[in-house]
């Protein structure tokens, strides 16, 4: 991984560093996003440009009490012909609100790679997750350290085409 890539990495790893990232990096990262088409992001510099990059893509679901759409910049496991996506939120105590969204509506739509898509979200099982699990400390060793801040279990939703 590049120096930038281990930077943000690191700056994650940090509890202190979770407020920054999570309110002032991500709202930023998700305009990168939106206006390069999901081809370069700040927290994973370079995306589509950079083989070593971290490769997310944009997540926008339906708010689950508001009705807006909402979207996130979300890492993904490409897998079974869809997208795997894990909400780990920092290992933080609560959920990302993403995840209660694709709960109550799972029809979502995803930037990736410069297009969107319209996907049907499943929620994956305990053992489904512990199965990829390996797979996906593979694409970011972090989810190890969120893991071990939080007792709560992380959702994971497996992304297919609608």
């Amino acid at each position: 991984m590049g120096l930038y890539t281990n930077f943000v990495m690191a700056l994650s790893r940090s509890k202190t560093a979770v407020p920054l990232v999570h309110n002032v990096i991500v709202p930023i990262d998700r305009r990168v996003f939106k206006l390069t088409k999901g081809r370069m992001s700040l927290m994973h510099l370079g995306t589509s440009l950079n083989r070593n990059a971290l490769h997310d893509l944009l997540l926008t679901t339906t708010g689950k009490r508001s009705g807006k759409q909402r979207s996130t910049p979300v890492l993904f496991l490409d897998h079974d012909g869809g997208y795997v996506i894990v909400g780990s939120r920092y290992g933080t105590d609560s959920h990302p609100h993403w995840t209660a969204n694709l709960l109550a509506k799972p029809e979502a739509t995803v930037l990736v790679r410069g297009r969107e898509e319209k996907v049907r979200a499943r929620k994956l099982t305990q053992s489904e997750l512990d199965e990829l699990w390996p797979r996906l400390l593979e694409l970011y060793p972090n989810w190890r350290d969120y893991r071990e801040r939080t007792d709560r279990e992380f959702r994971a939703f497996h992304l297919t085409p609608a």
